[in-house]
């Protein structure tokens, strides 16, 4: 089915989201205290596993004393591609600079991990988002649609194809992206025939796909797109001025944006 691994988290979510989020800081040059937002999100039944703190904790080790916390669920497995899109729309605001994105999963009951569609890890994942960024990656455009029928597991092969594409095209219209100029497409790590077939129903080739890190980490919930983005970055490398799609499925949930390198 594509996996033989997955990772496991041994010790408090906090622990694994301040190693993560102070790579992300030290990696962009950005002071702690320079950034002004931090946008956390996960699939919403690890919310009440979470400590009343958690915000303030993650504030107070890593010394983000002028940034205000914000948090994105709701949307299962696009619930990051949510909190990307909310963070960039932060940048409204003349005053904001610096925005960090952190997105995390987990799973509490080992028996839970193996699913019909996908054996679930965990996982913490982040970038920094920097207003006149002259490298990197940059947002053009973003759509997300749900299917309620599929929120009740009463959708169907139609009706999932419909949300798929109607979001794609919306996204690729917005930014003037023909499917054909994308270079790479960052996935949702279901089991591999799974993720084949939706690529498939997306008009995505097979040789454009990335879901690389399904082989060792398994499904990491709202962290697939990130996870297999920057596995492709370090194993390849990002060519600039090419664009790229990232995808997000979930029950009832359909999100995906398009980047361009910088």
């Amino acid at each position: 089915m594509g996996c033989r691994t997955f990772w496991q988290m041994t010790q408090p979510i906090e622990s694994y989201v301040g190693r993560c989020v102070s790579q992300s800081i030290a990696g962009s040059g950005v002071s702690p205290k320079s950034v002004n937002y931090i946008v956390f999100s996960t699939m919403d039944n690890n919310l009440r596993h979470l400590d009343v703190n958690f915000a303030r904790n993650i504030l107070e080790e890593l010394g983000l004393v002028n940034c205000v916390p914000v948090f994105v669920s709701m949307q299962q497995c696009a619930s990051s591609l949510a909190a990307l899109n909310y963070a960039r729309g932060l940048f409204l605001d003349p005053n904001v600079n610096h925005v960090l994105v952190v997105a995390f999963d987990f799973v509490v009951e080992d028996a839970d991990r193996i699913q019909p569609f996908a054996l679930f890890g965990d996982a913490v994942t982040s970038c920094m988002m920097v207003r006149g960024a002259e490298t990197g990656l940059s947002l053009l455009s973003y759509g997300v649609n749900m299917d309620f029928a599929g929120l009740l597991g009463r959708d169907n092969f139609e009706s999932r194809k419909r949300l798929v594409l109607t979001t794609q095209d919306g996204a690729l219209k917005e930014s003037s992206t023909h499917l054909d100029d994308v270079e790479m497409c960052f996935s949702t790590n279901f089991y591999k025939p799974i993720s084949l077939f939706n690529a498939g129903v997306s008009g995505i080739k097979r040789n454009r796909l990335c879901v690389e890190t399904l082989n060792t980490r398994a499904h990491c919930g709202n962290c697939d797109w990130m996870l297999n983005l920057m596995h492709y970055q370090e194993c390849v490398g990002l060519t600039r001025g090419k664009k790229y799609l990232v995808q997000a499925f979930a029950p009832g949930f359909f999100a995906c944006g398009l980047l361009e390198s910088c």
